[in-house]
C-alpha cells in the first residue's frame, strides 16, 4: 500500500508541477526554475520523512508562485484547486510514511482516503467561487471589508484541512505531574 500511496502523491506533484506551463507555456526560463521543484519533490518522495514531504510541498508551490508573481493575471480561477491538490499531496505523502512497509492494500481505507481528498477539492472549489463572487461584488473599501475579505481568506485555507483530518484521531501527550511531597 506504501508503494501506491507513493505512486498517488508523484501523480499529484506531476500535475502541480505542470500546472504553471498551462499558464505560461513552455519557455526556458519556467523550465529551468521547475527542476529544482522536481528534485526537491523527488527527494521528499524517496527519503520518507515529515521534513522532506514539507520541502517538497514549498518546491510545488515555488514554481507556482513565481509564475504567478511574473505574469500579469489579475486572478487565477483554479488556485483554489491547486491549493486543494497541494494538501492532497502532503496528506497522501505523509499517510504513505506511516504505513508499514509490507502492509497490504485495504480498499475501504483507500476509499475514504480518496473521498476526503475529493470532498477537499469540491469544498475548495466550492469557497473559490464564493469568494470569486464576493470580491467582484461593489463593495466601498473600509476596514470592515478588508476583515470580512481575511476571515473568508482564512476560512478558504482552514476548511479543506480540517476536512481532511475531522476524522483522524488525534496523537496527544499529556504529561501527568504529581506532586513531590
Amino acid at each position: 500500500m506504501r508503494e501506491a500511496l507513493r505512486a498517488v502523491a508523484a501523480l499529484i506533484a506531476v500535475t502541480l508541477l505542470a500546472y504553471p506551463f498551462t499558464i505560461t507555456g513552455l519557455s526556458r526560463g519556467y523550465v529551468a526554475l521547475s527542476v529544482p521543484a522536481v528534485l526537491f519533490v523527488l527527494s521528499g518522495l524517496l527519503l520518507w520523512s515529515e521534513g522532506a514531504v514539507t520541502v517538497s510541498a514549498a518546491a510545488l508551490v515555488f514554481p507556482y508562485v513565481v509564475v504567478l508573481a511574473a505574469e500579469d493575471r489579475p486572478v487565477d480561477v483554479l488556485a483554489p484547486v491547486a491549493a486543494a491538490l497541494l494538501v492532497c499531496y502532503v496528506v497522501i505523502a505523509d499517510t504513505a510514511i506511516s504505513v508499514p512497509p509490507s502492509t497490504a492494500l485495504d480498499a475501504a481505507f483507500l476509499r475514504d482516503l480518496a473521498a476526503r481528498c475529493a470532498g477537499v477539492i469540491v469544498l475548495a472549489l466550492a469557497l473559490g467561487a464564493v469568494l470569486l463572487a464576493v470580491s467582484a461584488l461593489p463593495l466601498p473599501d473600509s476596514q470592515v471589508a478588508r476583515s470580512l475579505g481575511i476571515g473568508a481568506a482564512a476560512l478558504a485555507l482552514g476548511a479543506p484541512v480540517w476536512l481532511l483530518t475531522a476524522g483522524q484521531p488525534r496523537k496527544t501527550r499529556r504529561k501527568r505531574f504529581r506532586a513531590r511531597p
